[in-house]
């Protein structure tokens, strides 16, 4: 899922990696990331301490309630409105679809 997942990169667009399967190795269009101006952060998550994780949830959880970060709004769509929420993702915005 590495490359389609850059592939749906808007301008500017960031992906964040913090884990593999099936393999450490990817491959990606160079020429279209760049274009894109797009960004790659890796994560090593297992370098982080439980107790460094929660201090970066509470900092987030004050940027929210402070106004500083604010959240995009985002479409949910039932699953079975799938093509509809691709059909509405096309057009812009961000959509969720939702299993239930």
């Amino acid at each position: 899922m590495f490359e389609p997942g850059l592939n749906c990169l808007g301008m500017h667009g960031r992906q964040t990696a913090i884990t593999s399967t099936g393999g450490s190795r990817v491959s990606f269009d160079l020429i279209e990331f760049y274009h894109k101006s797009a960004r790659l952060i890796g994560v090593d998550s297992l370098k982080v301490s439980m107790r460094a994780v929660g201090a970066i949830l509470d900092e987030l959880a004050r940027g929210f309630e402070e106004g500083a970060l604010t959240p995009p709004h985002v479409e949910t769509h039932p699953l079975r409105d799938a093509v509809a929420a691709y059909q509405a993702a096309e057009r812009g915005g961000k959509h969720v679809l939702m299993a239930t």
